[in-house]
């Protein structure tokens, strides 16, 4: 099988306490993107190669050379695109003239202002592998880290149109309405939290995790068109395999999805 590589990539699920409930922050990224137009998800994206340079590495707190470049991408997405730097010193905002770095100028700016990433606030609990049969695959690990009240997000325009704090379940309701386009992993992880009030029992149920899980669906187009998406664990999935890479029939699900209403397949191809 020749299946693509998954890119890694990290994924923030921002938490606060607010009053008696948990809320988490979501972003809606931009109509104009080339992949997940519209889709609401947690902020996050893919490792860039500075995540794993020494000094990068270093601004992170995190002492694991293997964790420290994911949670180095996890820190630096999350202030890329939403303004919130959750530093060692406090969580703060990018000031405007400081909204434009990226990688490199970002890494550099924390030596100038001798910054580091409060690395140990986020909270590795899951990973999400994209399946075998869509070209372009990601290995998300899930960061869960918690703000404080009063941290509003300001989103980037260049990729994202909207950002909110919203409670797991009425994301979870808008998802099931269709008013929201919401990724199979972005769902999957909303109604996990969603079993929880507040923000110290999910941190607790994340630190109580003997391990963390690795997913990875798998998938197959049918003959009418409609895939067909199985986790691990559900009936089928051992009899179903990995399928390799098919552009042509996911752009037969997609012609087929989009003429039944569903205009994204993001929701079983993404893993951000």
């Amino acid at each position: 099988m020749n299946a693509q590589l998954a890119r890694p990539a990290s994924t923030v699920c921002a938490v606060r306490q607010n009053h008696e409930y948990l809320e988490v922050l979501m972003v809606q990224r931009g109509m104009t993107a080339k992949f997940m137009a519209g889709a609401w998800v947690f902020p996050g994206g893919v490792l860039d190669p500075e995540d794993s340079f020494a000094e990068t590495m270093a601004h992170t707190g995190v002492a694991d050379p293997v964790l420290a470049p994911w949670v180095s991408a996890a820190a630096r997405e999350l202030a890329e695109e939403t303004g919130i730097w959750v530093t060692s010193d406090g969580t703060s905002f990018a000031r405007r003239e400081e909204r434009g770095l990226r990688n490199g100028a970002l890494s550099a700016h924390l030596t100038k202002k001798g910054m580091t990433w409060a690395g140990s606030n986020f909270c590795w609990f899951v990973t999400w592998v994209t399946p075998t049969m869509v070209p372009m695959r990601f290995e998300a690990r899930f960061f869960a880290v918690e703000l404080p009240m009063g941290i509003d997000p300001d989103p980037d325009p260049a990729e994202l149109d909207r950002a909110e704090w919203i409670r797991p379940s009425e994301a979870e309701r808008r998802a099931a309405s269709g008013q929201w386009v919401v990724p199979l992993p972005t769902a999957k992880t909303l109604a996990r939290i969603a079993r929880f009030e507040s923000v110290e029992d999910w941190f607790a149920h994340i630190e109580a995790q003997s391990t963390v899980d690795v997913i990875q669906p798998r998938m197959r187009v049918l003959d009418d068109d409609s895939v067909e998406l199985l986790l691990p664990g559900e009936s089928g999935f051992t009899e179903l395999g990995d399928l390799p890479p098919d552009p042509e029939a996911l752009a037969r699900a997609g012609e087929a999805a989009r003429r039944a209403g569903n205009t994204s397949l993001s929701e079983v191809t993404d893993a951000s």
